[in-house]
């Protein structure tokens, strides 16, 4: 078992992370979280983690949805129309 993982594990009994990213953490072998959060490139993944550490403030969230609707405005116009599902539906 990595570092990471047992840290998770010893900071978050309760938590159950996907196994995808149990995985994950695995194959890297990261020392600590830390290592396996400036490694990660799953946003999903650091967005559980942030809430599970009660990380996320009232605040701290505002800051992130901010910016997550900020980098969707730049992206989703250079997309095309076709690549873009929303709720299982191309528009």
């Amino acid at each position: 078992m990595s570092g990471a993982l047992a840290e998770l594990r010893r900071r978050l009994p309760k938590a159950k992370p996907c196994a995808e990213a149990v995985a994950w953490l695995e194959a890297g072998d990261y020392p600590t979280l830390q290592a396996a959060w400036t490694a990660c490139s799953r946003a999903d993944w650091m967005e559980w983690l942030a809430s599970a550490l009660g990380l996320l403030t009232a605040t701290a969230w505002r800051a992130y949805e901010e910016a997550t609707a900020t980098t969707c405005q730049k992206i989703i116009p250079v997309l095309p129309p076709e690549s873009i599902v929303l709720d299982g539906v191309t528009p």
